[in-house]
């Protein structure tokens, strides 16, 4: 058997390690990673909905109803790609948690494997082989394959369109130039951060000088389109929340992660580095890095460089930083410790420590990551299951809290007929942007308009965390310190602890407050305020429902 068949044998023997090491250290729960990822699965359950519903007549209308009743969605706020993929699964599969995690895992198998493909053509199968354990297993992308996060969908179209352009350039052919765009569309509608494709590809030409490139009439047809396909999508975001991006962007949450001077901003991202790729790789990666920067590995290694450089000139100037934001250097920094390790066994005498050096790197960087158990939380799912079950009077529940998204979610999922609304504290008695902690503060009711909105919508069952998630928000504390005042309004019927093995999430309860005093007349429009499209969306709700 060649090399390159055994390579390629060993790559989907890892892949295969990697899938059964996701399957063994998998911990059932409900979404809440970094509260965007109820958000994902929230949306995908939508794109689920509206395939089955089919409102192409009034779509808007539908979208502006289905939000205010599922106040839960990352549209616009995300690109749609993978939620509608998400969606169309769901459709197959049902709407379990487990469904989103699983097609998440198939990403980063094919992030993976593209990897394995881009490496092979310009360093060959065996460092290609060694390269994608060390992007498997490496800690942040590891971590992200495990969460209903874009990263890791983002990266995948992102090395597969890259992969593409590659070999364009290197054979010429028109199936991989249109390939290239396609994909590179794809990454644009996944999450806005792919278009570092678009330095990327511009830097290859430039430093490949393929300057014929730029005559041909078909690079500028692929290039158009890619255009089509993500530009309707970006203008409908930039004309709804571009100024909630460009605060973001050029404010964000520098104070937050402690990097306020010029010096901190330019080593944020690098410092990161020893705990994306993993402590067991760093040496290597290292090395590599330095070998790459050669003028003799410039031909192979430019795409790697390209992915690092790009990554870290995007970032680095942003207001708003996370280490997960990073993970398009990954299969860079993979690259590098797996042709250091292949590089300092070349000898004659040192070959058959190739093997030996790199499963040893392999097994200590999975050791790592695998060592930190997969995250979980439980306890909205049974508090949305009680409220299901004993709301008897009414259309609607009211819920205050930071993890709203779960909540959201598991009222949908556990109502197929879709009979219930879920009304958000944070959007009728008090209102703030995305994060509190950035500032973005909106209007908050004195006690009596609170009560007065409690009566107007007339929610049967109120639910709350105690203590609030992601920081104190005063109105919000006030709203708690009403239910528990209004004892001749408000009766604690309920408690729901919330498991978790992550520590920010230890102690807190799920109260659900019966409201007694009832409307017998309740509104039949509900009215939000949204801050981040600055305006009010407004839908009739259905009357209430008659005791069964």
């Amino acid at each position: 058997m060649s090399r390159e068949r055994v390579a390629l044998v060993v790559v989907w023997a890892v892949l295969l390690v990697m899938v059964a090491a996701h399957v063994a250290t998998y911990r059932p729960g409900e979404p809440y990673y970094n509260n965007d990822e109820n958000r994902h699965v929230m949306t995908g359950v939508f794109f689920r909905d509206f395939l089955f519903d089919n409102p192409l007549q009034h779509p808007r209308d539908y979208i502006v109803r289905y939000y205010l009743q599922y106040p839960a969605l990352g549209f616009p706020l995300w690109p749609p790609l993978f939620h509608m993929i998400e969606g169309l699964a769901m459709a197959l599969f049902g709407t379990s948690f487990a469904v989103s995690k699983s097609l998440i895992l198939l990403f980063s198998v094919m992030a993976c494997f593209y990897l394995f493909l881009l490496v092979r053509r310009t360093h060959g199968a065996e460092v290609a082989a060694l390269a994608v354990p060390l992007l498997g297993f490496a800690p942040l992308f590891f971590q992200l394959s495990r969460q209903v996060m874009l990263e890791v969908p983002t990266l995948a179209w992102s090395l597969a369109a890259t992969f593409h352009f590659v070999r364009f350039l290197d054979l010429g052919r028109r199936r991989d130039l249109f390939g290239a765009a396609l994909l590179a569309a794809f990454a644009a509608l996944t999450r806005f951060s792919a278009f570092f494709l678009l330095p990327l590809f511009l830097f290859l030409i430039v430093a490949r000088r393929r300057w014929q490139v730029l005559r041909r009439l078909d690079t500028y047809l692929a290039a158009a389109l890619g255009l089509v396909l993500v530009a309707p999508f970006y203008a409908l975001t930039a004309v709804e929340m571009g100024w909630v991006y460009g605060k973001l962007v050029g404010e964000g949450n520098v104070a937050a992660h402690g990097a306020n001077t010029i010096v901190q901003r330019l080593l944020y991202y690098p410092s990161w580095v020893p705990r994306q790729i993993g402590w067991f790789a760093l040496l290597p990666c290292a090395l590599g890095f330095l070998r790459a920067c050669a003028p003799s590995q410039w031909p192979r290694a430019l795409p790697y460089l390209g992915l690092a450089g790009v990554t870290y000139l995007m970032l680095t100037p942003m207001g708003i930083r996370d280490p997960r934001y990073a993970i398009y250097w990954l299969p860079a920094l993979a690259l590098f410790a797996a042709e250091a390790i292949r590089f300092v066994t070349s000898s004659p005498r040192a070959r058959l420590l190739y093997p030996l050096l790199g499963g040893l790197v392999v097994v200590g960087t999975a050791g790592r990551s695998l060592a930190h158990p997969a995250p979980y939380l439980r306890g909205y799912e049974a508090a949305a299951r009680y409220v299901i079950g004993h709301t008897h009077t009414s259309k609607s529940c009211l819920f205050d809290g930071g993890l709203n998204g779960n909540f959201v979610y598991q009222m949908r999922r556990q109502d197929p007929g879709r009979r219930l609304w879920v009304l958000r504290g944070d959007k009728l008695l008090y209102s703030v942007l995305l994060y509190p902690e950035l500032g973005y503060a909106g209007t908050a009711k004195p006690d009596e308009q609170m009560l007065a909105t409690i009566f107007k919508y007339d929610p049967e069952l109120i639910v709350v965390e105690e203590p609030q998630t992601f920081g104190t928000i005063e109105a919000a504390e006030r709203f708690r310190d009403l239910l528990a005042r209004h004892s001749e309004r408000f009766r604690l019927e309920a408690t729901f602890p919330v498991e978790s093995n992550d520590s920010n999430f230890k102690g807190i309860q799920l109260k659900i407050y019966r409201n007694l005093l009832r409307n017998p007349n309740p509104a039949k429009e509900l009215e939000v305020e949204m801050l981040a499209l600055r305006r009010t969306l407004r839908t009739p709700v259905p009357s209430g429902s008659k005791e069964r």
